[in-house]
């Protein structure tokens, strides 16, 4: 993202017409600030199923997990996110 918006802030068609900031936190805290309006357009995590916000997806990672090898998910050759919440 801060290279794409980057080259958005130098665009002499868009530079004066756009006031870009940006920070970083936890999405929750990101979509409370958006409610609040302090800013129009967010970038985060879709951690929220309501209709308060459109959700477009714009990036999607692989995640690797790292566990010691007797833990109950070192065999696992997929692990779904939902299943590590029970370990800290």
């Amino acid at each position: 993202m801060p290279q794409l918006l980057k080259k958005f802030e130098n665009n002499q068609l868009t530079s004066s017409k756009f006031s870009i900031s940006t920070g970083t936190g936890l999405s929750p805290d990101i979509l409370n600030s958006l409610l609040a309006e302090e800013f129009d357009v967010a970038f985060c995590s879709k951690c929220r199923d309501d209709n308060l916000f459109e959700f477009t997806p714009i990036s999607r990672q692989k995640m690797v997990l790292i566990t010691p090898l007797n833990h109950p998910l070192a065999n696992k050759t997929a692990v779904n996110l939902a299943e590590t919440l029970p370990y800290p």
